[in-house]
């Protein structure tokens, strides 16, 4: 009997850019140190850098602890025997990322994976943040390219979707599995995701969203000491 649960030599499309992302992988992998506990975020480059830490020496990988943004990326660190801890009471030395948009602010948009509340509670609550992104990500304007996701409990998803559009958003519409599944994607918290778009999206908008009783989290991300990586 055939039984398939991760392959973890193969991403799950092609990877553009390749070259230019392995060199990236590198320049993450030269970071990690012995004893480090390392958040370990989405995306073909991510994909990669797992692919080098995983092969580093058998005495430094086995003092590496890794804190996942999905179950997608644990299951990949798994495979790979890697040490995955749960986020929970520990103290995340640095986290790498990538990102959907990002503006002149440095402002960020992530989500299309639909993992975007572990993202946020890594990008967060890490010493140390990286963001790797090609130069196709940087926008003039948030949700030039992609909606703004929310995270919304599913019984407040009509009363969410009505208050965001009182305060202006300019698209509400909830995320189909396509496919995948009858009905709606369900994020791993078990809640529903409405991407929306704005004309006008920045902080301001983000906190009046996450006062929204319903609203479990936003895709949008800022912090000032956030460093970024073009590939």
């Amino acid at each position: 009997m055939k039984v398939s649960l991760f392959d973890s030599s193969n991403w799950n499309k092609p990877i553009a850019n390749v070259d230019a992302k392995m060199a990236i992988a590198s320049v993450l992998v030269s970071k990690v140190r012995p004893g480090q506990i390392v958040g370990v975020g989405s995306g073909s480059t991510c994909f990669l850098t797992v692919q080098k830490i995983a092969a580093l020496e058998s005495d430094v990988l086995k003092t590496l602890r890794f804190v996942c943004t999905s179950i997608e990326i644990e299951l990949l660190c798994t495979s790979l025997n890697m040490n995955v801890i749960p986020f929970r009471n520990v103290s995340i030395d640095w986290h790498f990322d990538g990102a959907d948009e990002i503006n002149s602010a440095n402002e960020i948009i992530k989500g299309r994976g639909g993992a975007f509340f572990r993202e946020k509670l890594l990008f967060y609550f890490a010493k140390e943040v990286i963001i790797v992104a090609d130069r196709s990500k940087y926008v003039k304007s948030l949700c030039d390219n992609h909606p703004l996701p929310l995270e919304v409990h599913p019984d407040a998803l009509s009363s969410v979707a009505k208050e965001i559009s009182n305060i202006g958003a300019a698209e509400v519409a909830l995320r189909l599995a396509e496919g995948k599944k009858d009905g709606p994607v369900i994020t791993e918290q078990g809640n529903v995701i409405l991407d929306t778009k704005w004309e006008h999206l920045d902080i301001a908008t983000n906190s009046r969203l996450i006062q929204i009783p319903g609203i479990i989290e936003t895709g949008l991300f800022f912090r000032d000491d956030t460093t970024f990586i073009s590939e």
